[in-house]
């Protein structure tokens, strides 16, 4: 019997499916293709490539390649930051149990894969080639972001929980950027091939030592 083979039928253009989505998967390629490859090396036939869209489609949305970026990131901090407000907003507990959450919440982001080449590009490349978009970035994303932790120790100020006499916005700095430098030095440099300890331990013990600093009613630390 003879058996006649069918040729599957072409699937539908993704962009056809879901046009309302493009620039959202413009996004997320632009970032991949721009982390791993460097935005100075990298090639919007690649960026397009990697959304499976042409060349020409980019260009539909975006000027340039700057102007790619630019919206990528500003998608993307956009989307963490509403995330991390919602949380804070719906988290039901004290101000060191928020902290807490907040820190657990960060490093298991700052150990993921992607984050090492996100902020590689961000600190590297992006700070020296395109000052605009990194000031941009760091006022609406960074500095935020510290806001963030800096609100719950205020708020643990208010409650009598922590000491008054706590410097909210240095401690907010140094929680994040200690631990976020830990991460990027241990996991996306390698230094815990060479180093061999166990890396949950780290914002354990740097979230108990503030919590405790910040409840230490004996210190004496300078008025924030």
């Amino acid at each position: 019997m003879l058996t006649v083979s069918k040729t599957p039928a072409p699937s539908t253009p993704k962009w056809e499916r879901k046009a309302h989505e493009r620039p959202t998967a413009l996004f997320e390629a632009a970032l991949d293709v721009f982390s791993n490859r460097g935005y100075r090396a990298a090639r919007l036939e690649e960026v397009a490539e990697a959304a499976g869209v042409s060349k020409g489609t980019i260009y539909h949305y975006f000027r340039n390649k700057e102007d790619l970026l630019g919206q990528a990131l500003e998608s993307k901090r956009t989307i963490h930051l509403a995330r991390i407000e919602e949380d804070l907003a719906s988290f039901k507990g004290t101000a060191s149990d928020k902290l807490r959450f907040l820190v657990e919440c960060g490093w298991k982001s700052w150990t993921n894969g992607s984050w090492g080449c996100y902020t590689k590009l961000m600190f590297g490349e992006i700070a020296h080639e395109l000052p605009e978009v990194f000031r941009h970035s760091v006022q609406q994303g960074l500095l935020r972001i510290w806001s963030f932790v800096e609100g719950v120790i205020r708020e643990g100020q208010k409650t009598g929980e922590f000491r008054k006499d706590a410097n909210a916005k240095a401690i907010a700095r140094f929680l994040h950027s200690g631990l976020s430098h830990q991460a990027l030095l241990q996991v996306h440099m390698g230094i815990s091939k060479l180093d061999r300890f166990p890396l949950a331990q780290i914002p354990d013990a740097a979230v108990d030592v503030v919590i405790r600093g910040l409840k230490d009613g004996t210190s004496q630390g300078k008025k924030s």
